[in-house]
């Protein structure tokens, strides 16, 4: 989708007035966007998140720093989505996501990295919307949503419709039982058995 395309689409987004109600609950930030439903436990919740979401949107929208050559940063994200485990690409691949920020850096860009986190909270903002037509929102951050309330084939209409505006992949997992106190704080079990700790509070308490 061209730049022109998104903000027809963000204007078509803000036009209605639920979804105005709805954003302003929300937390928008330098480091992206933050909102849950609430301290409480949580069953049957599907974890929907946008993979290697600051990489895709500095490539797909043109916003790489100019020492960095798109071609081989599109390989190098290619490899990352056919499966490539390797930690030393996700470090690669975020290596301008966070030097377009930082302070301290040679390469800072204040422009390019709050285009890039803003156009990440319009976009994930998009999705919450689609979604929440169907689904109970249990939260949503930087890069993904989790919600309650499974249907398949809305589900997948949804993807399909915000994946035609970002052209970003997804992933989509089965939590079995989610405990949050908020959207930093959460310990999720999911269906295949993995568990995902994420703040202080569930680190501490299962170590």
């Amino acid at each position: 989708m061209t730049f022109d395309g998104l903000i027809r689409e963000m204007l078509r987004f803000v036009e209605n007035e639920q979804t105005r109600k709805d954003i302003l609950s929300h937390k928008y930030g330098v480091g992206g966007i933050h909102w849950c439903c609430g301290a409480g436990v949580y069953r049957n919740v599907v974890d929907i998140d946008a993979k290697s979401f600051y990489p895709h949107i500095l490539l797909n929208w043109h916003l790489l720093p100019d020492w960095i050559d798109e071609g081989k940063y599109k390989e190098l994200l290619d490899r990352r989505m056919a499966g490539d485990k390797d930690e030393r690409l996700k470090a690669a691949l975020n290596v301008p996501t966070g030097k377009l920020r930082m302070p301290q850096s040679s390469s800072l860009d204040k422009e390019r990295g709050l285009t890039m986190c803003m156009l990440g909270q319009i976009l994930i903002s998009i999705l919450r919307e689609k979604l929440e037509r169907y689904y109970e929102i249990i939260q949503v951050n930087t890069d993904g949503i989790m919600i309650r309330g499974y249907n398949g084939h809305k589900l997948m209409d949804c993807i399909d419709e915000w994946k035609s505006i970002a052209a970003i992949p997804v992933s989509i997992n089965d939590i079995e039982l989610l405990e949050q106190k908020d959207v930093n704080n959460y310990r999720a079990v999911y269906v295949d058995g993995s568990v995902k700790l994420k703040g202080a509070k569930y680190i501490v308490k299962n170590n």
